[in-house]
């Protein structure tokens, strides 16, 4: 019990002492946040090396390791789909958006349509789909924090929620982009090197052997070597597809990813940027792929980390956590969540400054430097609001899936964002009524499916079987977008 109790006790201070570090960095920010300017992009000045590893913590965040582990851990291989196709949306914007984007000189996806057309009803119309998004992206993310902090510190979902939701709003008003850049780049460093050690731990024991542990995992999952053949969580090809498309196209259509791009100097960085980014992305999915194996090991029926019925303790976003238990007690699982929720804090942060932008900036219709300048008491007031609604969100949504969670921002990201970004770079006979209304539907399409489907309509308000069947919308939404864009663009 003592050795219990000493474990615990520094484990909390190693998770305190993380927190209190991630704001110090952002107290130091705060003196290179002098303007809206550099609020939202740190003033231009990150190197493309610098910006590529500070794209990847926003992916390789602890919302879709405690995600994709824990679809994997009950599905099997479908889980795959996740990982794959964010690598596979981020070769898309590497070859035919990056470059076009940052030469556009713009912050946002607003400005780059801003730059062709200027209709205030158009930018208002990315303000909605970009706060869409981010909502959607940020429950995830307050989910896991929210889950990680209680299991660490003790608390309750709610008082976890809050706390974390003040430490987000103290660390985004002082320190806007620098402070996150900073972070963001430390995270992934830890990340990588954690994800690293953590892989080769659970391959020592099978001398490092990857088949090894993959009989082990199939001889522990219930289904046995089921878990290896897919069909599992998608129930058929349209399904699939529908998933694949949202995550890949979503990727072009996340408006935190270009506000990133906005933050190196000149189109060959920003690509430079992505380079990397997809380097460090595909590394950290590897190891995913040997975590989620160990965990179908050490979390198995039987195991003290479920109950009799099957099912895993606090949930299945918890299964990486019980891993770690597994693998180094409760010290391990303290350094661990400390280290989680300040990733955490560090993905929220660039989420974050994207909501403030589309509701301090875009939502008032206005382009031009003007716009950019509405000082920085609206920007921190805008921020406390998309943290206070993110956070009422995220708990009606808190027993959801975070894999699932994340898929839903994805979706609407590539049914009403990348059709029109895409089309605004590639396609010169884009016209403001072909823009407003393609991304229009594209959105509407989108909410109304996401709402009519099992996700929202049986998992969260619980009115039994859903009229829209498939989880993810873009099957239907994403073509409806560009089909109403191309038509509208040709109509004289």
């Amino acid at each position: 019990m003592s050795g219990e109790h000493n474990d615990l006790h520094w484990g909390a201070l190693i998770f305190w002492g993380t927190i209190a570090a991630a704001i110090g960095l952002a107290i130091l920010g705060q003196r290179r946040t002098r303007n809206a300017s550099e609020f939202y992009t740190a003033g231009g000045h990150v190197g493309g090396v610098t910006n590529g590893i500070a794209i990847s913590a926003e992916f390789t965040s602890a919302a879709s390791l405690l995600g994709v582990i824990a679809l994997f851990h009950r599905f099997g291989v479908d889980a795959l789909i996740y990982s794959l196709s964010t690598c596979i949306g981020f070769a898309f914007v590497f070859f035919f958006l990056a470059e076009r984007f940052r030469a556009v000189g713009s912050f946002s996806m607003a400005d780059v349509l801003a730059s062709r057309f200027q209709s205030v009803r158009l930018r208002r119309l990315c303000a909605v789909s970009n706060l869409a998004i981010i909502t959607f992206y940020l429950v995830s993310q307050f989910v896991g924090a929210a889950k990680l902090t209680g299991l660490v510190a003790g608390l309750d979902f709610a008082a976890a929620l809050l706390l974390f939701g003040l430490l987000v709003i103290a660390f985004v008003s002082l320190g806007g982009m620098a402070a996150a850049t900073w972070v963001q780049v430390a995270k992934a460093v830890l990340f990588v090197i954690g994800l690293s050690l953590l892989s080769a731990a659970v391959l020592i024991p099978y001398n490092f052997d990857l088949t090894g542990l993959v009989r082990a995992a199939t001889a522990a999952h219930p289904i046995q070597a089921g878990f290896l053949s897919p069909k599992h969580m998608l129930p058929d090809a349209g399904a699939g597809l529908s998933l694949a498309l949202s995550l890949t196209f979503g990727i072009a259509g996340l408006p935190h990813i270009f506000m990133r791009l906005g933050t190196v100097a000149t189109p060959r960085a920003a690509r430079q940027s992505l380079r990397v980014a997809t380097l460090v992305i595909s590394f950290v999915i590897a190891t995913y792929l040997v975590l989620s194996l160990a965990a179908i090991v050490y979390v198995a029926p039987g195991s003290a980390f479920m109950d009799r019925a099957g099912t895993v303790l606090g949930g299945d976003n918890l299964v990486f956590l019980h891993l770690v238990t597994a693998i180094g007690g409760d010290t391990l699982l303290a350094i661990v969540g400390g280290a989680l929720v300040a990733t955490i804090l560090a993905v929220v942060a660039g989420l974050v400054l994207a909501g403030v932008s589309a509701l301090a900036h875009d939502l008032r219709g206005k382009a031009g430097p003007e716009a950019r300048e509405p000082g920085l008491l609206t920007e921190r007031l805008c921020t406390v609001a998309v943290v206070a609604f993110a956070a009422l969100v995220a708990w009606a949504f808190r027993e959801q899936q975070i894999g699932f969670t994340v898929s839903l921002a994805f979706a609407i990201a590539a049914c009403a964002n990348f059709p029109l970004l895409f089309l605004s770079l590639r396609w010169p006979g884009l016209t403001e009524a072909g823009a407003f209304w393609g991304g229009a539907a594209g959105l509407s399409a989108a909410v109304v499916l996401i709402l009519l489907g099992p996700s929202v309509w049986t998992d969260v308000l619980g009115f039994g079987d859903a009229p829209f069947a498939l989880r993810e919308p873009a099957l239907i939404a994403m073509p409806l977008a560009f089909a109403t864009a191309f038509l509208m663009s040709r109509r004289r």
